[in-house]
């Protein structure tokens, strides 16, 4: 069994490490457009809508009207409608050929007069229309956007170590023990022990741990 001891410094100067920060960044809120978003609603309401015109019945009501157009016409005997026949002769009555009497003079014509009717009166009534419906929509807010920065941490010096590393090679390989004193840039020196050698980066290195400072390394 062999023992090989080494004396190595370790200086320990802790270097920063890349983190991530939260940078907020506000988020523009959209117009809403109710429309779009809830679609339409039909209502018949003059106050929102306006009025329009109808001719109804139901609505509006009814009159009597003289309309031939709408009423249609019918044949009537009368003179104030019509006007009148002046008979000159008694010669020209054709009721003297069957041997009535002859009234010579006026006689009151026969005519198409318009016929009266009920029709329906016109009015204005709340006019048809759509309008926007109300419904539950996402507000707009403000929302914290995340991003990776890199924030370096200056290096800080937290003293040194001193020690021994008592190095074994035997039939495990390469072992050992690390021991020495640490002394901090204020304040009286400590002595540490318990200390290890890390093998796995493919260099020895001696580790020891320092309180308040976690465990530092360095090759030998």
């Amino acid at each position: 069994m062999v023992f090989q001891r080494i004396r190595i410094c370790v200086p320990t100067p802790v270097r920063g490490s890349p983190s991530t920060a939260t940078a907020a960044r506000l988020s523009s809120a959209r117009p809403k457009r109710a429309a779009q978003l809830c679609g339409y609603n039909t209502v018949k309401d003059a106050s929102v809508c306006s009025t329009t015109i109808v001719n109804d019945a139901a609505q509006c009501g009814t009159k009597t009207a003289q309309d031939g157009a709408v009423c249609g016409y019918h044949t009537v005997t009368s003179g104030a409608e019509c006007g009148y026949d002046v008979i000159t002769s008694c010669a020209s009555c054709v009721s003297v050929l069957w041997g009535g009497s002859c009234n010579c003079g006026q006689t009151a014509k026969s005519c198409n007069v318009a016929s009266r009717c009920t029709v329906a009166n016109s009015c204005s009534v709340a006019a048809t229309c759509n309008i926007a419906k109300t419904c539950d929509v996402p507000k707009s807010c403000q929302k914290v956007k995340s991003c990776e920065t890199k924030v370096t941490v200056p290096d800080f010096n937290y003293g040194s170590f001193q020690g021994v590393v008592d190095v074994k090679i035997g039939n495990s390989g390469l072992e050992g023990a690390v021991g020495g004193q640490y002394c901090p840039t204020s304040g009286s020196c400590t002595t540490l022990a318990g200390g290890r050698i890390e093998l796995s980066s493919g260099k020895p290195e001696a580790c020891i741990t320092v309180p308040g400072v976690g465990e530092v390394c360095a090759p030998f």
